[in-house]
């Protein structure tokens, strides 16, 4: 199956000011295809969220230089140590 690439959106969309909704365990994250295509086509890029496609999940795809992209779903920042 061929995907095409996604727009990704700029500035002023309205899926750049959004909450975005945490991805359930049973929910398919068929988008995070079109979300490393769209980051491929990018010239220079080298991260992407969900919202960028106008998806409004909780989903990044980062590949830095060229390496083999990754996909977090539900990213968290690190927890402080010092609490």
């Amino acid at each position: 199956m061929s995907f095409t690439p996604s727009p990704i959106v700029t500035f002023h969309h309205p899926a750049l000011t959004q909450v975005c909704a945490a991805v359930g365990p049973d929910e398919p994250v068929d988008f995070t295809r079109r979300m490393v295509k769209a980051l491929a086509g990018s010239a220079g890029g080298v991260g992407l969220g969900a919202s960028q496609i106008a998806v409004l999940k909780r989903a990044v795809v980062i590949s830095p230089r060229g390496k083999i992209p990754r996909v977090l779903i539900n990213p968290e920042p690190p927890r402080s140590h010092s609490q």
